[in-house]
C-alpha cells in the first residue's frame, strides 16, 4: 500500500515539474510589441531594440528562415526585368 502512494506522490511531483517546465518556454511577454516601422527589430521587455529573428529565439523559442512571399518574388522579377 505504501508503494501505491509513493507512486502516486511521483506522479503528482512529475506534473508538477512538466508545467513548471511548460511555463519556463512560454516566455513571450503579453501585450503589444513594439516593432521598428522601418527595421522591423522589436523592443524587448529591457528596452532593447533587437532583429526580429533575434528576438523570437530569445522570447520565444523560435528560430525563423528568410525568403520572400509571393507578391516580393513577383515585385523582384519585375524590378529587375525592367533594369536589363
Amino acid at each position: 500500500m505504501e508503494n501505491s502512494a509513493e507512486v502516486r506522490q511521483l506522479r503528482e511531483e512529475i506534473d508538477l515539474l512538466k508545467r513548471e517546465i511548460s511555463a519556463l518556454k512560454l516566455k513571450v511577454p503579453s501585450g503589444i510589441l513594439q516593432i521598428c516601422s522601418r527595421c522591423n527589430s522589436i523592443k524587448d521587455p529591457n528596452g532593447q531594440w533587437l532583429p526580429m529573428d533575434r528576438y523570437f529565439s530569445l522570447y520565444a523559442d523560435l528560430e525563423c528562415s528568410h525568403g520572400y512571399c509571393e507578391n516580393c518574388v513577383e515585385t523582384l522579377l519585375t524590378e529587375t526585368a525592367s533594369e536589363i
